[in-house]
């Protein structure tokens, strides 16, 4: 058991551990293997396919569906974009694409076979366990729409598989 940690008393088990200040703080895993970082293979769906960002593949796509986005409303809480000239686009695709963190997938729509949007892997800390889905650049082409949540779905199981 850790320092500062005692058992919950036997009728409350299903909470775990108390931390030193009577705060449930879960059962201790056991056997705890870290696991690997994502490893950039594609992740096939019904409807979509989540890449690992290339420029030269993904770059012009990315680029014209964001320009469905007239308004400019995904960019709000993202520290990049909008772009208003692919050059400027690709001037910040070129270094994320490169990046292990965050760790950049295009996320391709099989009708249309285009690169339709962008999400990453971020915060990764194997050591821990813990791994964010984030960087979400979704245009209004590819909001509430089933290869959106497909996308979301296929990158939550791969690293849930990676355990």
């Amino acid at each position: 058991m850790s320092a500062g940690r005692e058992r919950i008393s036997e009728d409350h088990t299903d909470q775990g551990e108390l931390n030193a200040l009577g705060q449930p703080v879960g059962r201790i895993v056991t056997n705890w293997q870290v696991p690997p970082r994502p490893d950039g293979r594609p992740l096939a769906g019904r409807f979509c396919a989540v890449e690992r960002l290339d420029v030269a593949r993904h770059g012009v796509d990315v680029f014209c569906a964001n320009q469905s986005d007239s308004e400019g409303r995904m960019w709000t809480y993202l520290p990049h974009g909008p772009f208003a000239s692919y050059e400027e686009h690709e001037a910040w695709l070129l270094p994320a694409s490169l990046s292990a963190d965050p760790f950049f997938y295009a996320i391709r729509d099989h009708t249309s076979q285009k690169a339709i949007g962008l999400a990453a892997y971020m915060r990764i800390a194997p050591d821990v366990g813990s791994i964010e889905v984030g960087g979400l650049v979704f245009p209004p082409l590819l909001q509430r729409t089933t290869v959106a949540t497909e996308a979301m779905a296929l990158m939550m199981a791969h690293v849930f598989a990676l355990v």
